[in-house]
């Protein structure tokens, strides 16, 4: 009688199977046609279509709302502080007006009943970590436009009769969507807005006149109309603080409590976008220029900043200033101190990256993890006459592979800190190594996305991006959950760090396609 003896699976032999069918699944999907340029423009890179009237605002957690009108839709992103896409929602109608109270986000959707006689209004608590966590409201009225109060009162002018004003008070807590008629003007209503101090400014269609009414008085509301001045803001605005407002007409002006002087034009600049910095400066993008400006509230410039394209969009929460740049067809979230790292680099005669300051991003403020350029204590004042190669305050390797275009060094996976050291040529004791939290180390391996300093006199004179090929996601090991997230980049719906990115190309061609993906499942496999 013969006996057959079933061979039993081993790990590997499921291992290979599952790299069998992710590489088929990578084929079907047409991840062999993607190719991705390893040197990447400053910043993280947004999978956006081009679309219309982007607008970012900040998350009281820390990050940004995203919103834009695609497609007759309005796309809501939620961006953390680095511009990490961490959700998208859509509504199937294009927006018409964003405001924002002290807590909440309101959208107003153009997406009136067949009667065009309601308005539907969504809004976002403005902590709010998910975007499924909405609230909506049908509003009883079709409004033109509308504004809204810190405490969340909303002001409406009525689409079918423009002369009536409406309010809605505390939709955001009361969920009721009945207006309260508060006065009929003798004139169509053209816009509308309120300042932080809760001032309500009307303006007639078709005039430079402006009504102005206390928002936290009782009914019946008393307007007064505004004293005239040489200029006026053209309503709605945005309003930066108590005391500055861009216009839509995209001039910054001074709101002033008194009467007699109410608004004062801060200069002559047009600005496509602006926000605070502090109590008393302004970081605005002028339009038609590649810089951003610092100017103070009596109209100094305090500092610019170079940029590498068109600034979308610009917000500031309570952790950092982003923006959205686009570069031809494309859009990057840059932080402003990004910004700053690039625009504060040596020039070109000084021992610094060969890469245009374009295709140089920084990853993370917070631990100095960027790729093109040190530390800002890093002396820039290197001697241009010496050669690179002998400079002393210059960390070098016999061992190890150091990209000077890139600033980054190269090491194999489970590199130790002691491997590191030893075979950097240096003074141990001026070695210091941080991980992704910015936390200097003294041991333990290293990965992708570390920095390793050169310290002499307690100045930082050089610092290298660790690069581990084929380790993705920093852990300093390769496994198959950096094949996932290579896959997933791939196939866009996954985005990767710069760092990430240069650690993915496994036979450096400046590409990130398949082939590397194939390369990074046959390191693993040939490690078990």
């Amino acid at each position: 009688m013969i006996h057959t003896t079933r061979i039993k699976p081993t790990k590997k032999f499921y291992f290979m199977l599952a790299v069998l069918v992710l590489s088929i699944t990578s084929i079907l999907c047409g991840a062999s046609l993607i190719g991705v340029s390893a040197n990447m423009p400053l910043g993280t890179k947004l999978n956006l279509s081009v679309g219309s009237s982007i607008q970012l605002l900040p998350n009281q957690n820390g990050g940004y709302f995203l919103i834009q009108n695609y497609d007759s839709q309005t796309h809501i992103i939620l961006l953390d502080n680095h511009g990490n896409i961490l959700q998208k929602h859509n509504f199937d109608a294009n927006y018409r007006t964003v405001c924002t109270s002290a807590d909440y986000l309101y959208l107003l959707l153009d997406d009136q009943t067949a009667d065009y006689d309601k308005s539907t209004l969504v809004y976002y608590n403005l902590a709010e970590t998910s975007l499924i966590n909405y609230q909506i409201s049908t509003l009883d009225a079709a409004l033109k436009t509308f504004t809204v109060t810190q405490n969340g009162t909303i002001y409406g002018i009525d689409y079918w009769n423009e002369q009536s004003l409406l309010a809605y008070p505390h939709i955001s807590e009361s969920g009721i969507s009945t207006a309260i008629p508060l006065k009929t003007f003798d004139f169509a209503l053209g816009a509308l807005c309120t300042s932080p101090n809760d001032r309500l400014y009307i303006e007639p269609d078709h005039s430079n006149d402006f009504y102005i009414a206390d928002a936290g008085q009782g009914l019946p509301y008393q307007f007064f109309k505004g004293a005239s001045v040489q200029h006026y803001p053209s309503l709605p605005n945005r309003t930066l603080s108590n005391g500055v407002l861009l216009d839509k007409n995209q001039q910054l002006y001074r709101i002033h409590t008194d009467n007699v002087s109410l608004f004062s034009l801060l200069n002559d600049t047009v600005y496509t976008d602006a926000c605070m910095l502090s109590d008393d400066s302004i970081l605005c993008v002028p339009d038609k220029s590649a810089r951003l400006d610092v100017i103070s509230l009596n109209n100094s410039v305090l500092d610019s900043y170079t940029l590498t394209g068109e600034c979308i969009a610009i917000s500031a929460n309570q952790n950092e200033v982003g923006m959205i740049l686009k570069q031809q067809d494309s859009f990057y979230f840059v932080t402003l101190t990004e910004l700053k790292n690039v625009n504060n680099s040596p020039p070109s005669s000084t021992i610094t990256s060969s890469l245009p300051a374009s295709s140089i991003p920084q990853e993370d403020q917070d631990n100095s993890d960027n790729l093109s350029k040190p530390d800002e204590s890093i002396s820039s004042n290197v001697n241009s006459d010496i050669e690179p190669d002998i400079i002393p305050n210059q960390l070098t390797s016999d061992r190890f592979s150091i990209d000077r275009s890139n600033n980054t060094i190269v090491l194999p996976p489970t590199t130790t800190f002691a491997v590191l050291r030893n075979n950097l040529n240096s003074t141990k004791d001026t070695i210091i190594v941080k991980n992704l939290s910015g936390t200097t180390i003294s041991s333990g391996n290293l990965g992708t996305g570390y920095t390793v300093s050169l310290q002499i006199n307690n100045v930082i004179t050089d610092q290298l991006t660790i690069i581990v090929k084929g380790d993705l996601n920093g852990t300093g090991t390769v496994n198959s959950r950096d094949v996932l997230l290579l896959y997933n980049y791939l196939n866009k719906s996954e985005s990767l760090t710069t760092a990430g990115l240069l650690a993915s190309d496994l036979n450096n061609d400046d590409l990130i396609d398949t082939s590397d993906l194939l390369l990074l499942k046959q390191q693993i496999a040939s490690e078990k």
